[in-house]
């Protein structure tokens, strides 16, 4: 279903950008592959960024029952989802918000009066970085991500 993933940074759109070649390895459906953040002194981006959200594009617009994300190593943070009809936090509406609690962490995304949501773009928007568990030394903090399945 997914068809790109795009790095979007609001209060520096830099931030990251050495890794934007890996991006694609979230959604290629390898769970040994992924991409990777860089590392930060602390779970705010090191004061560098307020977020940093990943926008999934769909082929086409289409139905959203669940997010499944598979991750390496990380512990807490915070994140939410959101659907859009662009691919901007601009005017996207958040439909569920989660931790990373386990390696695999899947979210239903609720229906709205009485119908499943449908978009174009998935927006997972990192608003706190969880702690890498192998980490040593003065940054532990950043995503490790192998897999952004959506349903």
């Amino acid at each position: 279903m997914a068809q790109s993933v795009t790095r979007l940074v609001p209060d520096a759109p830099d931030l990251d950008a050495v890794n934007d070649g890996a991006l694609p390895q979230a959604i290629d459906d390898n769970p040994v592959t992924s991409w990777n953040s860089l590392l930060y002194a602390n779970d705010t981006f090191g004061g560098f960024a307020s977020n940093l959200a990943l926008v999934v594009g769909l082929q086409e617009q289409s139905t959203v029952n669940q997010v499944q994300l598979e991750q390496l190593n990380g512990s807490g943070g915070s994140f939410e989802i959101l659907l859009n009809d662009q691919p901007t936090l601009e005017g996207a509406q958040q439909v569920a918000q989660g931790s990373f609690t386990a390696p695999s962490i899947t979210l239903p995304i609720p229906e709205a009066n009485g119908e499943p949501r449908t978009a174009q773009y998935v927006i997972i928007n990192f608003t706190e970085l969880p702690q890498l568990a192998n980490s040593n030394g003065p940054f532990p903090w950043g995503i490790k991500l192998a897999e952004i399945n959506i349903s």
